[in-house]
């Protein structure tokens, strides 16, 4: 009985140890052989495009620019890297590329011409060109038909950033001259 327990402990012994071999082996090839070359990509949000690719460049991986060729944003300066793929932290092989989002900017519109359009045709026209409708003012004027835009701010054709509010002045019936007679 207590040869076999022996036995019973021995293969047990060799079980383990073969076990720790296999794992020994099996981690070796994998940082040897798997993660051979593997880096982490380097922080790129707020560089340029030549300073990114040179430091990408720096560490043996390649500079790609993303499609489409970049993203609007009003925070980040145009041409500025916005983010990367992957992104910063993440893990590439030596020679891989990384993919670069860069900045357009802040977006810009042109103030349309909203001069005798109706209240609802203008407020239409300033929302599809990213714009926002900002204080409408009414006056008496002669200028245009009742309830059409004589006015506005900014004037058409103005490049502003996108979101801007414009301010609308919206005709009403011009006064009938009237005069004060005395009795």
């Amino acid at each position: 009985m207590a040869g076999r327990f022996v036995r019973l402990v021995q293969s047990l012994l060799w079980g383990v140890v073969l076990l720790a071999v296999f794992g020994a082996t099996a981690y070796l090839s994998f940082n040897l052989f798997v993660r051979r070359g593997a880096m982490t990509v380097p922080e790129l949000a707020g560089l340029t495009a030549e300073e990114a690719s040179r430091l990408l460049a720096d560490q043996g991986l390649l500079f790609r620019a993303a499609e489409p060729s970049g993203r609007w944003n009003a925070e980040v300066a145009e041409g500025r890297v916005i983010e990367t793929r992957p992104r910063a932290g993440g893990f590439v092989k030596r020679g891989s590329a990384v993919e670069v989002v860069l900045s357009l900017g802040v977006r810009q519109a042109s103030v349309p011409n909203l001069a005798g359009k109706a209240m609802s045709a203008a407020q239409l026209t300033v929302q599809s060109e990213g714009l926002v409708l900002g204080d409408t003012l009414s006056i008496a004027s002669s200028a245009g038909e009742p309830g059409t835009i004589v006015g506005q701010d900014p004037p058409p054709g103005a490049s502003v950033p996108a979101g801007t509010r414009i301010d609308l002045l919206v005709a009403l019936d011009a006064p009938v001259d009237t005069f004060v007679m005395p009795d």
